[in-house]
């Protein structure tokens, strides 16, 4: 796992001066707007090194004797196709600015093949009925990454942290598919945190916000599957109650308002600890700080009735 982990972070922290280059050379900007905080164009396809250093990570564990046994081989193939799928939708994005029901079919499309790979919540006999509600999870988790991805250093930092609580509560319940990746997720973050941290050299983009949200959500169905338990239900709610909020919260927002719910708005939660007088790194912090508290939260239940 360490080695997954070392790989994990060493490919992503160097792709991503790599992304930052092309994305320059090929006027990939995020160019400020009234909703953005940054004042100047920062290039935005960060998200290809995270994904890219991801997939060489479970291109290791797949040849790497003994970290996924075959029986889990079809789950990984069909993750990595779905975020795959996942990733190449936000780069369109990233480079095109698709619409937004383009990007919920490439997500839609990419939650159909993770769930038929083996990506399933469990506690559903009716098979129609577990693929829509798995579908809902995947595409909403994506685009909770992607509503957080308003902050230098928030999404990422988020999303490692909760790969971190993903990857004790695998191992705590042998779940070892989960741990596998939650480890190199936790690395690609990491690895592309020293390069987004306030200020920012590189943003991730849709590219690697929507993969990240679909990856940790996947995550999430896997580890929750292994030990169908309310127990582990509220773990898991626990683990990713940031991303849970802030999207339930802004869609409701959104429809008492009459709006799209994809429309932007600077109504997030770090938007309201900004307005509160908080910094911009201050605020990212204090939201690093109640995700570490909650994702502790969530593997001391599992570590409690295990």
């Amino acid at each position: 796992m360490i080695l997954l982990l070392l790989i994990a972070v060493s490919f992503s922290f160097l792709l991503t001066p790599v992304c930052k280059a092309l994305g320059m050379k090929l006027q990939l900007f995020d160019m400020p707007t009234e909703l953005s905080i940054h004042k100047t164009p920062i290039p935005r396809i960060g998200g290809v090194a995270i994904a890219l250093a991801f997939f060489v990570g479970v291109s290791v564990a797949l040849l790497y004797d003994g970290l996924v046994v075959p029986a889990d081989f079809r789950l990984f193939l069909g993750i990595v196709i779905g975020s795959l799928l996942v990733g190449i939708t936000g780069f369109n994005d990233d480079v095109n600015n698709i619409a937004a029901m383009v990007k919920f079919m490439g997500t839609l499309f990419a939650a159909v093949v993770a769930f038929f790979s083996g990506v399933a919540l469990p506690f559903f006999d009716i098979q129609i009925l577990a693929l829509v509600l798995t579908a809902i999870c995947l595409i909403a988790g994506a685009n909770a990454i992607n509503f957080l991805d308003g902050m230098d250093g928030l999404a990422a930092g988020l999303i490692a942290l909760e790969a971190l609580a993903f990857y004790v509560i695998s191992t705590m319940i042998g779940a070892a598919h989960g741990a596998v990746l939650s480890i190199i997720l936790l690395g690609v973050t990491v690895g592309f945190l020293p390069h987004n941290f306030p200020k920012a050299k590189i943003f991730m983009g849709d590219t690697g916000s929507l993969f990240l949200g679909f990856m940790i959500s996947a995550i999430a169905i896997v580890v929750l599957a292994h030990s169908a338990q309310l127990v582990m239900a509220a773990s898991v709610v626990l683990v990713l109650g940031i991303p849970i909020f802030d999207i339930c919260f802004a869609v409701l927002r959104r429809i008492y308002h009459h709006e799209s719910v994809f429309n932007g708005d600077r109504n997030h939660i770090y938007d309201l600890l900004a307005k509160k007088g908080f910094s911009y790194t201050q605020t990212v912090v204090i939201c690093w700080g109640i995700q570490f508290v909650l994702g502790c939260a969530g593997v001391l239940i599992v570590f409690l009735t295990t």
